[in-house]
């Protein structure tokens, strides 16, 4: 496993884009920072690639990965059904740590697609991830980078997981591993369903759903 340490350089970033850009294009796997947590990392549209994320990270298939984009703009290149004011709400904490989980008209995508038909989106405001999102030109997944039911406590764990099966590991030596995960939340229609509590208090995504502005 080849690995990468950021810092404040430019050249350093471009050089973990770059890199993980190869890895992606050749069906491999990263794991790499967001802000709230390591994610393990795959080109969505690689079934190859897709499949080998879920038997490491040890996940059924029908536990679908998120797929980053790069803004709420784009969630309309996924067919998904959404309205002005949805989507609206959704720019308010975008990029962010909230996972938005939206109904898609898209019929077959295995490892990202629920049963029932959603997929659920990131846009996450780490400077690495905005980077490889806006240079890599297809979808890419994301899950934690752990084993399931099992949470790293350090990076050191991380390595032991995964160091002779992912080909590249991109470290962040000020992400705090004790950050909570992202609010994941589901939109239907006017409902809006908090799935997972998280970095982004409930009731303030809820409010502003309700009433179509953020509070302060």
């Amino acid at each position: 496993m080849y690995k990468i340490t950021l810092d404040s350089s430019p050249g350093i970033l471009k050089k973990a884009v770059n890199a993980s850009i190869n890895i992606l294009k050749e069906g491999g796997l990263i794991i790499a920072p967001t802000e709230t947590a390591y994610g393990l990392l795959a080109n969505a549209c690689d079934r190859e690639a897709i499949n080998r994320l879920f038997e490491i990270k040890q996940r059924s298939m029908d536990k679908p990965t998120a797929v980053f984009v790069e803004s709420a703009d784009s969630l309309m290149d996924y067919h998904v059904e959404l309205g002005e004011r949805q989507l609206d709400g959704i720019r308010q904490f975008w990029p962010g740590p909230v996972t938005f989980v939206l109904n898609s008209s898209i019929d077959n995508w295995p490892g990202v697609l629920s049963g029932d038909g959603k997929i659920g989106f990131r846009c996450s405001s780490h400077p690495y991830i905005k980077s490889l999102i806006g240079e890599f030109k297809s979808p890419i997944s994301a899950t934690s980078a752990n084993i399931s039911g099992k949470v790293p406590e350090s990076i050191s764990d991380i390595e032991t997981n995964f160091s002779r099966i992912i080909e590249l590991f991109i470290i962040d030596p000020v992400l705090n591993l004790d950050s909570l995960a992202s609010t994941v939340v589901e939109l239907s229609d006017d409902d809006v369903q908090i799935l997972r509590e998280g970095a982004v208090d409930s009731d303030l995504i809820k409010g502003t759903f309700a009433h179509g502005e953020r509070s302060k």
